[in-house]
């Protein structure tokens, strides 16, 4: 594929580096997992492929030989040679053919999945560009104009398997603005009504968020001791609250350790929602108990290895 236009901030993405971050490596990856599993499970990948991660503005892209796409999360009203396509849906582009990722109607971030893969290096068990350490993706940056990107050639396609798409419930989420979180290790730090403020009021998404975190602004949370604290392992959905008062939610890209108070932890299965989120958008939040938030996912996983089940089944009878 070669890009014609990169877009606001492109990047290649999987679904991260785990099990490096006792080593100060930052975790990387989809800000939208679950948008990026179900970009790869609708074109046969492995849900941990690498993808094309598009934010608020999408790119423009030449294919310089057949391939069969898809592209999940945020609405961007995609075109091919000037024709709309769906989201959630597998799409066969021919040699020379032109899609345009536009700009964002919903969500703020979307993700192009290619049958066979990007293929380009990784390490540490990940190709995610990581833009801080300059590593893997693309030469660890974002993507630029001209920039050609390796995907595998995976034979013929037929129109046969492009004739069905995801159910646009699937993409549901994407209203949503509820984000559940269980308690952070220094919840008990801060006033009781400034807990009360973080579950009943809005916070907004500001126009400094990006990959690292999501800086939120709203009613100021203040604390009911001075006690300092030690640097301590952070990971992608710690909120941390620094001597503003204004929430942190640390994301894919965050460092490893932190030194702010941490009065929450966003459940891994509501991550989608906010990663999906503007700058000028608002969010809520409320806390639950660890294992409500061990079902959520749990049942997100559900719902994932039963859209793998239907689109290998599909697969077997167009073969």
């Amino acid at each position: 594929m070669k890009i014609l236009k990169a877009g606001l901030m492109t990047t290649i993405q999987d679904l991260g580096r785990f099990g490096f971050q006792k080593y100060g490596i930052t975790r990387s990856g989809a800000m939208d997992p679950f948008a990026a599993k179900l970009a790869n499970l609708l074109v046969g990948n492995n849900m941990n492929e690498a993808v094309l991660e598009f934010t608020l503005i999408g790119p423009t892209i030449k294919f310089l030989h057949d391939s069969l796409f898809s592209i999940a999360g945020g609405d961007f009203c995609p075109r091919l040679n000037h024709r709309p396509i769906p989201n959630g849906a597998p799409i066969i582009a021919r040699e020379g053919d032109i899609l345009e990722i536009k700009n964002s109607t919903k969500g703020a971030r979307g993700y192009l999945a290619v049958k066979g893969g990007i293929d380009v290096p990784g390490s540490l068990g990940s190709k995610s560009s990581d833009l801080r350490l300059k590593m893997d993706g693309l030469l660890g940056r974002k993507l630029k104009n001209g920039d050609c990107i390796p995907v595998a050639k995976y034979g013929e396609f037929s129109s046969s398997q492009t004739n069905w798409r995801l159910s646009p419930q699937i993409f549901s989420y994407l209203k949503e603005a509820e984000i559940r979180v269980t308690d952070g290790l220094q919840k008990n730090w801060f006033q009781m009504e400034s807990l009360n403020a973080f579950c009943n009021n809005p916070y907004q998404i500001t126009s400094e968020s990006d990959r690292m975190g999501m800086r939120l602004d709203g009613e100021k949370l203040e604390r009911k001791t001075d006690e300092e604290l030690l640097t301590e392992g952070v990971a992608m959905g710690t909120i941390q609250v620094p001597p503003s008062g204004k929430p942190i939610v640390l994301m894919a890209d965050c460092q490893t350790t932190g030194g702010y108070p941490k009065i929450g932890q966003v459940i891994t299965a509501d991550l989608p929602i906010l990663a999906q989120k503007k700058p000028g958008e608002s969010v809520f939040f409320s806390f639950i108990t660890v294992e409500k938030a061990h079902q959520l996912m749990f049942e997100q996983n559900s719902l994932l290895n039963e859209i793998k089940s239907s689109i290998q089944f599909k697969i077997k009878e167009m073969n």
